[in-house]
């Protein structure tokens, strides 16, 4: 680290109020080249390869270098506000593209890369609205995004980093000319109706957020990332690149597709680079437990891990429990555990931390929860059920419970929408007004207040602490009663150790004009022949109607992987319940129809 860091702070005693001397810069651009300039041949990002290949280094000056020179590439091609959509790998082209973006002034529409015809269609969907002037991926796939633009007609010109910046010189570059109310990207919603929506994330939005992060998480000088998540996406972005570069600390980078293949990968690069700080989906956690084997165990140690944050889904306490005895006898410290709450539309973090405190735990009355209110029971007792607090929010940010219809502020012990407000907060969506109007901008019934972001979430505050139950659309009702589909799906999945976990989607549809309860559930793979289909939904009906008083309707076990989730692994009930109707689900058997791909051991069910 440069001197100025290091002669004035000291990183093992400061208070997570206290400032950085670089807080006060307004943009990205600006910290990146503050960091040039004070550290520059400190070590930002390391792209971890398969095999015995020497991963790609890039230091601070390595990223304010090739930022400009992409910004120089783009300055003759685009104005400033124009979009530019982004489709490349996990990796250093797609770092300076982005950043290079951000230099010129243009606005970054990060996307997946152009894989399989879902990929196709939610780039077509994103690049139609943002309307890019040009698009930048790699070699391999200019040609195909140049056929996909002409399909949706899409007028942007389409090139790869190297053709852009190929007839610059090495020390061509251009001064950032930004400011804090500029736009600095679109980020896409997931899309989980079909239709993303893309938020308007402003260089101020970006710079308190990092803020938000780096105080609650305490993250300080001495910070180190190991990451797997997507950076195309929020959480993978804005929590695991941005932070690194907020602080100039070096992040360690693999793709998803090599936590996927082997889970180990991840803990195992978390022990050799020491890193302090990582996280990841509910899901990542389980899928850890279930598949890291005994020997390979014995080669992590987790002892370094100071955050472990967890997010992005229902955050479970069984999982935290079996993740945490599991690795505890390798260092792990289950209060490294940091559970909280975000959203694309308040540019990431809302709740989580303070880091120096455990997660809470709360056990209450499933029977209470059903009604919408909060009422505290002894983990003994059978109706019990255990929410985890997401933590608690900025001293900047508001998160207030609101009745969704009546828009009337909610007591602490009854559950609501949760309405967010602070410096953090965008500005609403992309050339979607109507979106913009029904989630932006909205005040309390009773007292006035706002304005307010509706997250859609439902949940309540306690002392500062955010607990999330839900999503208002995924809420079931039935008979009257409120059913949560994580809780359901978590009841159905602890049946039968078959099936895999955290990939299963409960809803509603319609039968003979009644709306009955539907379960989907992935079999793990390495259970297929042995697979007792009429023994498990027998198991299933049982456990859901003795936890829940409900009866399941159908039962559906599909191939694994094959569950529509967001790409931060979110399960995306409406799109799974869609394919369920129109007889797309790649259905292994069901307790209402015989599938012709039925594998050996797996049986029809009248």
């Amino acid at each position: 680290m440069g001197t100025l860091l290091t002669e004035n702070l000291d990183t093992h005693s400061l208070d997570r109020h206290e400032e950085y001397p670089f807080e006060r810069v307004e943009t990205i651009p600006d910290i990146i080249a503050y960091h040039a300039q004070h550290s520059p041949s400190a070590l930002l990002f390391s792209f971890l390869k398969d095999g015995s290949d020497k991963p790609e280094s890039m230091t601070c000056e390595d990223l304010d270098r090739r930022a400009r020179n992409v910004a120089a590439a783009l300055s003759g091609k685009i104005a400033h506000g124009d979009r530019v959509l982004l489709s490349l790998q996990q990796g250093p082209e797609f770092i300076a593209a982005f950043f290079g973006c951000l230099y010129a002034g243009a606005i970054a529409v990060p996307t997946a890369t152009i894989r399989g015809q879902r990929a196709r269609s939610a780039i077509a969907a994103i690049a139609t609205n943002a309307s890019p002037k040009l698009v930048i991926s790699s070699t391999e796939c200019v040609h195909e995004l140049e056929n996909l633009s002409l399909k949706a007609d899409i007028h942007a010109t389409v090139t790869d980093l190297f053709s852009l910046c190929g007839d610059l010189d090495a020390t061509t570059s251009v001064a950032p000319t930004i400011a804090a109310e500029d736009i600095a990207l679109l980020q896409y919603t997931s899309g989980s109706t079909g239709t993303p929506k893309g938020v308007v994330v402003t260089h101020a939005n970006l710079m308190h957020n990092q803020r938000s992060i780096r105080r609650q998480f305490n993250h300080t000088t001495s910070m180190v990332v190991v990451s797997w998540l997507p950076i195309f996406h929020d959480m993978g972005l804005i929590g695991l690149i941005m932070q690194p570069v907020f602080l100039g600390r070096p992040c360690y980078l693999m793709s998803p597709t090599r936590f996927l293949q082997e889970p180990a990968r991840w803990l195992q690069a978390i022990s050799q680079y020491k890193a302090t700080t990582s996280g990841a989906p509910n899901f990542a956690f389980d899928v850890c437990v279930d598949r890291i084997s005994d020997e390979q165990r014995a080669t992590i140690d987790l002892s370094s891990l100071n955050v472990l944050f967890c997010g992005s889904e229902p955050v479970r306490a069984s999982t935290l429990k079996r993740f945490s005895r599991r690795f505890e006898p390798h260092g792990f410290r289950a209060n490294a555990f940091l559970p909280c709450y975000g959203m694309a539309e308040a540019t990431l973090l809302v709740s989580g931390g303070p880091r120096e405190e455990s997660p809470v735990v709360w056990h209450v009355s499933r029977h209470d929860l059903e009604k919408q209110k909060i009422s505290r029971v002894s983990p003994n007792t059978a109706d019990s059920q255990t929410l985890v607090g997401c933590g608690e929010f900025s001293p900047e940010h508001r998160v207030i419970s609101v009745d969704p219809q009546t828009k009337q502020s909610l007591p602490d012990e009854r559950i609501g929408e949760l309405w967010i407000a602070g410096p953090s907060v965008t500005a609403g969506y992309f050339q979607n007004e109507e979106a913009t109007s029904e989630c932006f901008g909205t005040y309390t019934a009773d007292t006035g207040d706002g304005p307010f972001l509706r997250s859609g979430d439902l949940g309540f505050v306690w002392n500062g602490e955010v607990f999330v139950t839900g999503r208002m659309k995924e809420l079931l009702i039935i008979r009257g009663r409120n059913h949560y589909p994580q809780d359901i799906e978590k009841t159905s999945e602890c049946s039968q150790s078959a099936l895999v976990p955290g990939a299963s989607a409960a809803f509603l549809s319609e039968h003979d004009n009644q709306e009955k309860l539907v379960l989907v559930h992935e079999v793990k793979r390495n259970q297929l022949r042995e697979f007792d289909a009429d023994e498990v939904i027998r198991s299933i009906r049982a456990a859901v109607s003795r936890e829940h008083g409900l009866f399941v309707a159908d039962v559906c076990f599909v191939k694994t992987a094959s569950i529509p989730k967001t790409t931060s692994g979110k399960i995306r009930r409406d799109a799974c319940r869609q394919a369920y109707v129109n007889g797309d689900l790649s259905t292994l058997c069901s307790s209402s129809k015989h599938s012709k791909d039925n594998p050996q051991g797996l049986l029809h069910h009248p």
